[in-house]
């Protein structure tokens, strides 16, 4: 099942998803100190929720994919094939580029890398969040479309190899109350000492699947 048709098989379900995007967005806002008005490329949007919940932020959202999406009121979007073309925007363009689950799919790194470069303003800031291979690969492969694996020490590196600034990378816990209460982060790491033929059962919890599967989420400007 491609993109297109997982869309139109849950179009309904996806415009009622529920609060976990809107928070997400929320949180990366302000960790990242965006400002409304800000220019926003979401690379990689998929149905178009996270654009809509920044565009609810003020942000003036752009996104691209491979689809073709309907309620698009909220945001500008532009549908292009990533792995074989350009991002299809001018040099210099945006003041943030951002792209969630995406990058493990690209088989060339450097030429994804290079192209969300091309299209930042000077000074403007890549986000980028792929799920952490230390903590996934018991399932990194699940998903037969994923080709290239990251850890956080690799993500920073690639960044960096590419001449991007500042680069920054960490772990990160996809459980809202960690980012209110860091502290609760030791807790989660002990979801990592329970061995993968007991945890796939408690993974179908999914505070239980988000507590131990971690994502890297990284920073780096132009």
């Amino acid at each position: 099942m491609d993109l297109q048709q997982y869309y139109e098989q849950n179009k309904n379900r996806l415009r009622n998803s529920n609060e976990y995007p809107k928070l997400l967005c929320s949180h990366l806002f302000k960790k990242f100190n965006m400002k409304s008005g800000d220019t926003f490329l979401d690379v990689g949007c998929g149905v178009g929720i996270q654009c809509n919940n920044f565009a609810d932020l003020g942000l003036d959202v752009y996104g691209v994919d491979d689809i073709e999406l309907e309620d698009t009121n909220n945001f500008t979007y532009i549908r292009a094939e990533l792995a074989k073309t350009r991002i299809p925007f001018s040099d210099n363009c945006f003041d943030v580029v951002f792209t969630k689950s995406v990058i493990e799919h690209i088989v060339d790194p450097e030429v994804f890398l290079k192209e969300c470069k091309r299209v930042l303003k000077e000074g403007g800031q890549l986000i980028v969040l792929t799920p952490d291979w230390n903590t996934q690969s018991d399932v990194f492969y699940d998903d037969p479309t994923h080709v290239h694996p990251y850890t956080n020490t690799s993500l920073k590196y690639i960044l960096e190899l590419y001449d991007f600034k500042s680069v920054t990378s960490e772990i990160f816990t996809q459980l809202p109350i960690v980012w209110k209460y860091s502290f609760l982060n030791l807790f989660t790491f002990l979801s990592e000492l329970i061995p993968f033929s007991i945890y796939k059962f408690a993974r179908k919890n999914k505070n239980f699947r988000f507590a131990r599967e971690k994502m890297i989420l990284a920073r780096a400007f132009k």
